[in-house]
């Protein structure tokens, strides 16, 4: 959910970012919204302002600090099905390496 990554942590759970180019990110939103490019841009840019200062006014963190993420994806690189599959193997990876560390 939104902030998970600040406030869990990367001790639990598997935080991922999903980002790109502005551009890409609003027509990539367009595409699956079904709406217009000027709509699709208007709301990434009122849902990346209120997600920033959320987490800023909250946790006093930046949200897109890919510090706070186990994987960072430029989601518009790609097709979403490839963008599924780099998750999930990189989840698998990561309960491996955990796995191996109890």
């Amino acid at each position: 959910g939104r902030a998970a990554a600040v406030v869990l942590g990367k001790d639990v759970g598997f935080h991922v970012r999903l980002d790109g180019p502005p551009g890409r990110r609003a027509a990539q939103g367009a595409v699956i919204e079904a709406v217009g490019p000027e709509q699709a841009m208007a709301r990434m840019n009122a849902a990346d302002k209120a997600r920033t200062a959320y987490v800023r006014r909250l946790y006093r963190a930046n949200p897109a600090d890919a510090s706070l993420y186990h994987l960072v994806i430029d989601s518009t690189a790609m097709p979403l099905e490839a963008v599924t599959e780099l998750i999930l193997q990189a989840m698998s990876a990561r309960a491996l390496i955990q796995a191996r560390a109890q």
